[in-house]
């Protein structure tokens, strides 16, 4: 069973200020909302995000490639990240142990791995 986004007290900001801090979730359950979203904290600022799925995307993708789409998703929509270091927290593993080891069975991995290569030599 899940746990809700701030359960307990979130590491927003850490003592280095070029460092920005972010989390990113996503949901899919049978009745509720459905959806991703994310906060990122830069330099004193707060930057919150929020999609809710549609049915057919819900049908279609299982959570853990959600949870991806989350990550990439905030790396993309909060511009401030885009000349800063970030620090990631996903609460996913099949997802932190894809990005940490840059490979992974999954074929829609694979390809959430090339994006992400993508966005991350955009940032350089």
């Amino acid at each position: 069973r899940g746990v809700h986004f701030f359960g307990e007290a979130p590491l927003l900001a850490l003592s280095d200020p070029h460092i920005a801090v972010g989390r990113t979730d996503a949901n899919r359950v049978k009745r509720g909302f459905c959806g991703m979203g994310g906060v990122a904290y830069i330099r004193g600022v707060a930057y919150y995000w929020m999609v809710r799925f549609s049915e057919r995307v819900i049908e279609l993708l299982p959570v853990h490639i959600l949870e991806f789409l989350a990550y990439l998703t905030q790396l993309n929509v909060v511009p401030a990240l885009h000349d800063t270091d970030y620090m990631a927290f996903v609460d996913n593993m099949a997802v932190v142990y894809a990005l940490q080891l840059q490979k992974a069975r999954d074929s829609r991995f694979q390809e959430l791995l090339l994006l992400d290569s993508d966005v991350v030599e955009e940032r350089r």
